[in-house]
């Protein structure tokens, strides 16, 4: 058998150069925000990449979390937020990734732009009755089922060129619905929300951990970038990627 033949076989191209193989995802193109909640006192958690700090509300509640400390939430303590600014109000496509556990509670909010008080909010990925859900200008896909006490990782979306909000949890299960973005002038809230121009706490006695939450402003996450976020269930910093 000649070379030629043998590469053929093979899957190659006579006489043609070797495909690279596939590069590892570009994680930090487009990253607007990165918290890692690592902080263990102070006041404020760190955004590691971008100008978002979180102001903590109530005082700082560190727990161990996925990936170094994670932001524990019980009520309004220990919740992070952010007032608005261009950044926080994307002109197009935009994606957020997170991981949550849920200890105890009926409702919550994980991310939250707008004021309750003023509906439509920007967005809102929260936990019910037992699901995490995501919604962009009031409407999102059905709820995921989520256990207490588990970890998950959550990759929200906003696909402005089609008008989707999609949601996908443990790189498995996604959901998809149909919807118009609102952009406001209301903070950034992670573990509460607002009402009336007040940060509150994240409600129905919830208690829960936050941790590795970042934001492109800008673009959404390919199948091969979820994946990689997700890491068999382990999940990775974004200090492991390249621009």
């Amino acid at each position: 058998m000649s070379d030629d033949e043998l590469l053929m076989m093979l899957g190659g191209v006579s006489g043609a150069a070797a495909v690279a193989p596939p590069t590892t995802p570009h994680l930090l193109n487009g990253l607007t925000s990165y918290w890692k909640f690592d902080e263990t006192s102070g006041t404020v958690f760190a955004d590691s990449v971008g100008s978002n700090n979180l102001t903590i509300n109530n005082g700082i509640n560190s727990q161990p979390g996925l990936i170094g400390h994670a932001m524990f939430n019980y009520q309004l303590n220990g919740s992070g937020s952010v007032a608005s600014n261009p950044s926080l109000k994307p002109a197009g496509s935009f994606t957020f990734s997170t991981w949550v556990q849920v200890y105890t509670g009926n409702s919550a909010y994980y991310l939250w732009k707008g004021d309750n008080a003023f509906l439509p909010a920007d967005f809102q990925l929260y936990y019910s009755g037992g699901n995490v859900g995501w919604a962009v200008g009031g409407v999102g896909p059905a709820g995921i089922p989520v256990s207490q006490g588990a970890w998950y990782h959550i990759v929200a979306w906003y696909d402005a060129p089609n008008s989707i909000v999609g949601i996908r949890v443990n790189d498995s299960v996604t959901g998809t619905a149909t919807a118009s973005k609102v952009n406001t002038d209301y903070p950034l809230c992670l573990g509460s929300y607002v009402q009336s121009g007040v940060v509150q706490g994240p409600g129905g006695g919830w208690q829960g951990i936050e941790d590795e939450t970042a934001f492109w402003n800008s673009r959404l996450l390919n199948a091969a970038e979820k994946t990689a976020l997700y890491n068999g269930g382990l999940g990775l910093p974004l200090s492991s990627f390249t621009t």
